[in-house]
């Protein structure tokens, strides 16, 4: 009796066996259901619509093949290479695989969300890979330096960074590159979570460590810290904006933060009516605990056309826990 056939086209198996590596195994399974659901769905909408594609446009697959092709060159080019491979295939195409340049090191970003967040790559989430790719690779020595003085001199390199509300993730994947053990986490959507562990994938080095999970803020954190205990270093980019949300962000930092860890807080102003409800979230971090310090500011190239610079003029500011024992 023939098998079934499988849910996924055959080049896709390689891409998942490489997302597994950065996903919790009920994530992954969840993932794997949601995409052969929605490949099925696909399928049966598309069949008819694609018959009626090759008779009026001809034959695309020239096409497809040289888009690969682009996608597999831009891919040689990251530190270190990564292959084709672990795309998933409904990754491929579309422009959902961008490379940056951050400092020396070629990154990728995978877009994969519908909600209308996560896919920009603002200027807070710059700033914060710029500034990380500039940490010190040795620790000891002066703490003169914004990269020095956030990570108060220690080198990247055996920190474990999380980043909340990651979207794209690229601090994360500096963090990843320069040898930091990574959680990159967002909210629990198929989309968003596929697209950070296909970037994981892409971006881990031999040897490195990256874990992708669901995260929305004041949730239980257990799941996070059991992948490596508490966080030396956390991200936050551009996540301050969601006012509502400001004591369930603080929330989960307070449950994740380490003793003797920094949380980077790199935001811009995104919206005319809440820009002083923004910053209030300092004096809500003072009232449970943690001291607040300015970094710097600094105005990001601006990305988008017909934006203001405003949103992407960065403020930078660092939160720690007032005292050891409070960071719990």
């Amino acid at each position: 009796m023939e098998s079934a056939p499988a849910e996924e086209p055959p080049q896709d198996e390689e891409a998942w066996s490489a997302l597994a590596l950065h996903l919790a195994p009920a994530d992954f399974a969840w993932l794997r259901e949601h995409w052969a659901k929605q490949a099925a769905e696909h399928d049966e909408e598309v069949e008819a619509a694609l018959a009626l594609s090759a008779l009026l446009d001809g034959d695309e697959s020239a096409g497809s093949a040289s888009e690969l092709e682009r996608l597999g060159a831009e891919l040689q080019s990251l530190t270190p290479p990564a292959l084709l491979g672990v795309i998933p295939d409904h990754y491929r195409g579309a422009g959902c695989v961008a490379t940056h340049q951050v400092g020396s090191l070629r990154l990728a970003t995978v877009r994969g969300g519908r909600r209308g967040h996560g896919d920009v790559l603002w200027g807070a989430a710059c700033y914060a890979a710029e500034l990380l790719e500039g940490a010190p690779e040795e620790g000891g020595g002066s703490s003169e330096g914004i990269s020095r003085r956030l990570l108060r001199g220690r080198p990247l390199r055996g920190l474990r960074v999380l980043e909340l509300g990651a979207g794209l993730g690229l601090p994360s994947w500096v963090a990843l590159r320069r040898g930091a053990q990574v959680v990159a986490t967002d909210l629990r959507d198929a989309e968003r979570l596929c697209a950070l562990a296909t970037a994981a994938a892409l971006n881990c080095p031999e040897g490195g460590e990256a874990q992708v999970r669901p995260h929305c803020w004041g949730e239980d954190c257990s799941d996070l810290t059991s992948t490596y205990g508490g966080f030396d270093l956390i991200l936050l980019c551009d996540c301050l904006y969601i006012t509502d949300l400001h004591d369930a962000l603080l929330s989960s930092i307070k449950a994740c933060l380490a003793p003797g860890g920094i949380v980077l807080a790199a935001f811009a102003q995104h919206h005319e009516h809440n820009e002083e409800v923004v910053f209030n979230f300092f004096a809500l971090a003072e009232q449970r605990g943690f001291t607040v310090e300015p970094l710097e500011e600094k105005q990001m190239p601006v990305r988008a056309i017909n934006m203001p610079d405003k949103r992407f003029f960065v403020y930078a500011r660092t939160l720690a826990a007032a005292s050891e024992g409070d960071g719990g």
